[in-house]
């Protein structure tokens, strides 16, 4: 009526009154490892998933002021080149569509991307970052 064979019956009726197993026995009598502490990672914690979730935001938000701090066409040129929300433009194909010289749009890149570092770097959380860097490799 269900496709099995006596024997695959047979099989699953003696793993169902096997009864359960506890996760915190030892795995072996030579291993002091549990069989839990066996069993693959399955993904995040509650506490991972709500601590990634929080550092994405801050970072969703620096990001939005330090892009603040570029002019209408520091960010188009950025946008452009970077293919954000669109397919990254050569530098040439961005001076045609803004009417500037592939240098010219080169040197407003390197300008926004200056704003951009300099900026970043003055953040208090960046210096401290560096700091502790900087004395760890000492």
């Amino acid at each position: 009526q269900f496709g099995l064979t006596v024997e695959q019956i047979r099989s699953h009726t003696a793993r169902l009154a096997a009864g359960d197993v506890s996760l915190d026995e030892h795995a072996g009598e030579e291993s002091d490892a549990t069989r839990g502490e066996l069993l693959p990672d399955m993904g995040e914690t509650p506490d991972e998933l709500a601590w990634r979730s929080q550092r994405d935001t801050a970072v969703r938000g620096i990001i939005g002021r330090l892009w603040e701090r570029l002019d209408e066409r520091e960010r188009a040129v950025i946008r452009a080149h970077y293919g954000l929300g669109q397919t990254p433009q050569t530098l040439d194909a961005i001076g045609s569509t803004f009417g500037l010289t592939a240098e010219r749009a080169r040197q407003i890149e390197a300008g926004a991307l200056k704003k951009l570092r300099d900026a970043l770097a003055s953040w208090p959380a960046v210096r401290v970052a560096r700091q502790v860097t900087v004395e760890a490799a000492r």
